[in-house]
């Protein structure tokens, strides 16, 4: 009778130890997912914040402030033409990108001025160019983490970057002055590369 019991009992006792190793092999497989999935949301982490590190903030001639993610979401195009008060030849481009500043409105397209080493809201010589040049398209003030992302290549002025609403620059800067027909046609040729269709109004910002 004690044999027999013995012989029922061996079966189990060895099933038992084989679901235990079985437990504590699945524990320890466990185990080691968990630090890879933390590595996981870590990666994110840096890549969300790298991403959010080219959200920069910039201000405008007129003091209004804005971020440079929803500054170039408001259109398909973004056209930002580079200036300053010495430069003679700015102004005169200045009165044409103002009149395909208005040609644009509504069509998808933004123009702005950005200008070269001024900082300060209302800066005195800039109001006066702007002024004279009868300018209504919005001028951003400079600003050295716009300036590292965008105007690398900056060459002499006035100087003219392409942007698509995510904040890719389209083709190379453009150095130089040009005229009305130069510039449709630019614009034209890198409308055409993002235009969707839905023609978003131009930026409003003061």
């Amino acid at each position: 009778m004690k044999k027999t019991t013995k012989r029922l009992l061996f079966p189990i006792f060895m099933a038992t130890i084989i679901f235990t190793a079985a437990c504590s092999a699945k524990t320890d497989t466990d185990n080691k997912k968990a630090p890879a999935s933390g590595a996981t949301k870590s990666d994110t982490q840096q890549k969300t914040q790298e991403k959010d590190s080219d959200n920069i903030k910039l201000k405008t001639l007129s003091g209004y402030e804005m971020d440079s993610k929803s500054l170039f979401t408001q259109s398909e195009l973004t056209v930002i033409n580079v200036w300053n008060s010495s430069c003679t030849s700015c102004e005169k481009e200045m009165g044409i990108l103002e009149s395909l500043s208005q040609e644009y409105a509504g069509r998808g397209v933004q123009i702005l001025g950005l200008i070269q080493g001024v900082t300060d809201v209302k800066d005195a010589d800039s109001l006066a160019v702007v002024n004279s040049a009868g300018i209504n398209y919005t001028q951003l003030l400079d600003s050295e983490e716009f300036s590292q992302l965008y105007l690398k290549d900056l060459g002499p002025l006035p100087s003219t970057i392409f942007i698509d609403r995510k904040g890719n620059v389209l083709g190379q800067m453009e150095s130089g002055s040009q005229d009305a027909l130069q510039w449709k046609s630019e614009i034209e040729n890198y409308h055409q590369k993002v235009c969707v269709g839905d023609h978003p109004a131009d930026s409003s910002f003061g």
